[in-house]
């Protein structure tokens, strides 16, 4: 199975238990896929899995801090740590 398709079921599986309040897959041919869910505080949330680059980015999560401040590299360190 494909990585953008093992992605794209992990994400239904989280949205069929009503972890989501919405979930879509767009393409998902090959290893890039992106999905669209409906999550915290019903906001929209585009996600784009990258199987090449093997990342996955999730839009709207901390839009308004500045990528060399202290709290992104934290958030980064927070992140690598798990």
């Amino acid at each position: 199975m494909k990585e953008a398709q093992r992605a794209g079921d992990l994400l239904q599986e989280y949205a069929e238990r009503g972890v989501f309040r919405s979930f879509s897959r767009y393409g998902g041919r090959g290893r890039s896929a992106e999905f669209h869910l409906l999550w915290h505080r019903d906001q929209l949330f585009q996600w784009v899995w990258d199987g090449v680059k093997q990342t996955l980015r999730v839009s709207c999560v901390l839009p308004a801090v500045p990528a060399k401040s202290s709290m992104y590299r934290d958030f980064k360190a927070w992140l690598k740590a798990r």
